[in-house]
């Protein structure tokens, strides 16, 4: 469901816990490269407690592919900030576009900070990563927020009301 004027979009306390389990993975695994150590193992733990860990693979591809192919300074904050960086809400905007099957806003958040070659790579890891939550059954709302970074104008969606009837597909109803 299309969420409006919601009270600060740049707190962790006001996400979906599917929202601050992708936040916390990409967290970690910028904190364990810099390290240079393997993120995947310590991601499957976590992403495991969601039985959602199968999404690893393809969040770990997707984080190295955005950090080779970044165009500009990605904000990924440090585990005890308890705001939202802007790069990480443009991966939260990408979950959600490939979730409600906005593939051209998902396309448009990707060009914003990854170079060209490497959109169509992180856009069908993006893909996977939502599938994987779909299953199990988790949902990130489409937020005004995430309308602006794809450029489009949130006033074109106060009718519509995104829904799930089976779970894993999404019906848009005017």
């Amino acid at each position: 469901m299309l969420q409006f004027d919601q009270k600060n979009l740049n707190l962790i306390s006001e996400l979906t816990l599917p929202e601050k389990i992708i936040i916390w993975g990409a967290r970690e695994w910028l904190n364990l490269i810099r390290l240079a150590k393997d993120p995947r193992k310590s991601l499957i733990k976590g992403f495991s407690q969601m039985l959602v860990q199968e999404a690893v693979l393809y969040f770990d591809k997707f984080m190295r592919v955005t950090a080779c192919g970044a165009i500009t300074t990605i904000d990924i904050r440090t585990h005890c900030c308890l705001e939202i960086g802007e790069g990480e809400r443009n991966i939260l905007a990408c979950i959600t576009f490939s979730q409600t099957n906005l593939k051209s806003y998902n396309q448009n958040v990707l060009s914003s900070f990854i170079e060209e070659k490497s959109i169509d790579t992180a856009s069908k890891n993006i893909d996977e990563i939502a599938k994987s939550f779909s299953r199990m059954g988790y949902f990130f709302p489409v937020k005004n927020d995430y309308l602006n970074l794809a450029g489009k104008n949130q006033d074109e969606f106060k009718n519509v009301v995104f829904n799930r009837f089976n779970k894993n597909d999404f019906m848009k109803y005017f």
